[in-house]
């Protein structure tokens, strides 16, 4: 079904701003946070601005950084739980209390708790308008935006760590499956889909090992369901294609992928920790069989 109309023309407001903040970034430019303004821009400019914000704000710089980080607490919260509401068949995440907040402003030092608390009672209560547009923000909107964006951003620093350990993989001839289970089963680990990381992986494993040793399903069709095709297909490979550490690899791929599917509790305790070795036992035989 085609998307509608609204549908299509709504994009998170988040997204626009941060990809104009890393513009900025990506070009270089000083940037400067005080007294709740984030300036980018050359530093003359940024130092100037910096000035006259310092001089017309009244709440301490301090403060602000606390209430703001408060406030996205809470509607990040919201936007979870309505998240949750949506794709969640289960219990859902807790929302913020108001018993909650308070514990949260207790902890803030006396000096700071008063203004902050002005400032986070105003900030939730006021309805926001869209600056660029000018229209009124639906509640429910705003706090999934900020709920997913909060998310997507924890995310970042582990994607980019990890995917710069990765050494680069020259294999030029393997075919359009091959490539787009590679690319999927990163993404999947990058970004925290565990599950959905092993089921592809055993994908990737089976489609090479098709590609490379059945690619007529001979071994699927003489053997029928037992042992699995991918079984016959990795003994098939050993001493041809795979080593023994290959096949021991090739063994552990499919068992995650299969516990992902069949035993979650399972996938859950023995996998799940070692999901990380398992997306390099998969790179290695990728590399292994395409060099």
């Amino acid at each position: 079904m085609a998307a509608s109309a609204s549908a299509m023309e709504y994009r998170s407001r988040r997204s626009r701003i941060l990809r104009r903040v890393l513009e900025y970034v990506n070009a270089g430019a000083w940037w400067a946070e005080k007294n709740g303004l984030l300036v980018f821009g050359k530093k003359e400019w940024v130092d100037a601005c910096m000035g006259s914000a310092a001089a017309a704000q009244e709440i301490s710089n301090d403060a602000i950084r606390e209430a703001q980080a408060i406030r996205s607490k809470i509607i990040a919260s919201r936007g979870r739980r309505a998240a949750a509401k949506r794709v969640t068949i289960g219990k859902l995440p807790p929302e913020s209390t108001k018993a909650e907040v308070e514990q949260w402003l207790l902890g803030l030092a006396p000096e700071h708790r008063d203004e902050v608390t002005k400032y986070i009672l105003e900030s939730l209560s006021t309805s926001r308008i869209d600056p660029e547009t000018g229209a009124a923000i639906k509640r429910d909107e705003d706090n999934l935006d900020a709920a997913l964006a909060s998310d997507m951003l924890d995310q970042l620093d582990r994607s980019v760590s990890a995917t710069r350990e990765y050494r680069v993989l020259r294999i030029k001839h393997a075919s359009p499956w091959v490539q787009q289970y590679f690319e999927e089963a990163h993404r999947c680990y990058l970004h925290g889909f565990e599950v959905a990381c092993a089921v592809l992986c055993r994908g990737l494993l089976e489609a090479v090992l098709i590609d490379l040793v059945d690619p007529t399903f001979r071994l699927s069709r003489t053997n029928g369901s037992q042992p699995s095709h991918l079984s016959c297909m990795i003994d098939a490979a050993k001493g041809r294609f795979l080593d023994e550490r290959g096949v021991e690899a090739a063994s552990l791929i499919r068992d995650c992928g299969n516990s992902a599917i069949h035993d979650l509790k399972k996938f859950r305790a023995e996998y799940v920790p070692r999901l990380g070795e398992i997306v390099d036992a998969t790179r290695q035989i990728l590399g292994a069989l395409y060099r």
